[in-house]
């Protein structure tokens, strides 16, 4: 039992340094978003803004943009690339990103089209996206 304080000091260094590492990973990937933000935009986009992207199972941070009546939407994954007509997009239901809660104050979008699967587009913004939205 004599060892137990070196159990106790390394579960308080990793509670203290957990925020850090934390921190320096939000930030990495934050810079990667606004790198691909600015690397996306199109010169004709209506909107183009940072989102949060789920198709399946995969979630992740991307981009959307609607440029020539196309929804492109980028994701960090880079399986999670799409370009749908609009006018094949249909609304199936407009939400809270994550229930009811407030978390990152998101709106999702439920989005069905013929290319993808239960694809859900969430945007803190979500006026101009209502609008696009409810035309299709």
């Amino acid at each position: 039992m004599p060892m137990g304080w070196i159990w106790g000091l390394i579960g308080v260094l990793t509670l203290v340094s957990l925020p850090f590492v934390l921190a320096a990973v939000f930030r990495s990937v934050s810079r990667k978003l606004d790198h691909l933000l600015e690397e996306t935009k199109h010169d004709g986009a209506i909107i183009h803004t940072k989102c949060m992207i789920r198709e399946g199972s995969i979630e992740c941070p991307g981009v959307v943009q609607i440029v020539d009546d196309q929804l492109f939407v980028t994701g960090l994954v880079k399986s999670k690339r799409f370009l749908i007509p609009l006018s094949e997009v249909s609304l199936r239901k407009e939400a809270r990103w994550w229930g009811e809660g407030k978390r990152f104050g998101r709106h999702a979008f439920h989005l069905d089209s013929p290319k993808t699967r239960g694809l859900i587009i969430a945007v803190n913004d979500p006026g101009q996206w209502s609008g696009i939205f409810s035309r299709t």
